[in-house]
């Protein structure tokens, strides 16, 4: 079978980002990672699945580096953008708990009352 190598510095790449790359091409490609906690370096290879070509590998590498470039420019994004994004999904939230005067306490309906009306159909409610 065909195999390829990448070697990739992690002070310019994050480990995330390379395994979010690896992920992106587990459908292709056959990859094994290695490496070691205090080297600051990660080696990637690649065997090619059945009836793939040298050259269909080599293009799936060059996919991958671009894949690489792109998985850490997002975690890059995402860290800029994840006071304003918690903020967006806090207001969200706080907007979509129940005002007082909405609230209903369980002790004063049974299962027979309809409070909100759901239980009225839509031509009545519509007077149609």
């Amino acid at each position: 079978m065909v195999s390829m190598e990448v070697t990739v510095r992690t002070q310019l790449y994050p480990k995330e980002a390379v395994l979010n790359a690896c992920y992106a091409f587990l459908d292709r490609v056959y990859i094994f990672l290695d490496g070691d906690a205090d080297l600051d370096r990660v080696r990637i290879r690649f065997r090619a699945r059945e009836g793939a070509s040298r050259k269909q590998l080599t293009r799936l590498k060059d996919e991958f580096l671009n894949e690489l470039i792109h998985a850490s420019l997002r975690m890059q994004v995402s860290e800029q953008s994840k006071a304003i994004r918690e903020l967006i999904v806090g207001k969200a939230l706080l907007a979509a708990l129940p005002a007082e005067s909405d609230k209903i306490e369980a002790g004063d309906i049974d299962y027979k009352s309809d409070p909100l009306g759901i239980a009225v159909p839509w031509e009545k409610k519509h007077k149609k």
